[in-house]
């Protein structure tokens, strides 16, 4: 195995495993920091507004945090794995005849084409409202905050659908990519052998007697 190849192998499971490391945990950060802050009672001395709405303001200035950090992660991880597919293509050039590894990169390429469009054109605005829906509050305003979260409720749920298509993207990927490296997947070694045991077919085999 080459260095190339050693490297790009690296890249590409690092990729996988922190992707999707990343959207777990963002669901599972979610799941806990609503859940337990619905049942707090806290009350924010700062937002004249209604006490049972004081909760989702603080749990979205926790999350938005934590969804800052996640999307930072997810670029990472896309840029890793582009570099790690582009790897394995120039390092094993047989590999791109592959169904599996068609599958992996088509997959790949999904996820990171979903990613982009919720970075690009879902999450800034989201965001930006977020932030507009907290002004409100803190003004007392509570009509428009709740019209905020209405606008913000309706965008998010277009946000999870790209999470969940970009997390089925890289989970497919990753299990073209397992497929593919699989013992008798059928692959020729790196040292010659169609049957994929590593071990050189015999000089003997084939010669005249």
């Amino acid at each position: 195995m080459t260095l190339l190849l050693r490297a790009a192998s690296l890249l590409w499971w690092l990729s996988v495993g922190l992707w999707l490391s990343v959207i777990v945990t963002a669901g599972i950060s979610a799941a806990f920091v609503f859940g337990n802050l619905k049942q707090s009672g806290l009350v924010l001395p700062d937002h004249p507004v209604s006490d049972s709405l004081h909760w989702r303001y603080a749990a979205g200035r926790v999350m938005i945090d934590v969804f800052t950090t996640v999307d930072i992660g997810q670029a990472v991880s896309a840029v890793l794995g582009l570099a790690g597919l582009i790897g394995l293509a120039l390092a094993a050039p047989a590999v791109r005849r592959r169904a599996s590894f068609r599958v992996q990169a088509a997959a790949f390429l999904v996820a990171c084409g979903s990613f982009g469009v919720y970075a690009f054109s879902v999450a800034p605005p989201m965001n930006a409202g977020l932030r507009e829906q907290w002004a409100a509050a803190r003004a007392g305003d509570e009509a428009e905050a709740e019209r905020l979260r209405a606008a913000f409720d309706a965008t998010h749920q277009t946000a999870n659908r790209l999470f969940s298509l970009t997390l089925a993207g890289v989970a497919v990927a990753g299990a073209a990519a397992a497929i593919g490296a699989a013992p008798g997947s059928g692959s020729r070694s790196a040292s010659g052998s169609a049957s994929g045991s590593g071990l050189e077919e015999p000089r003997l085999v084939g010669l005249p007697s």
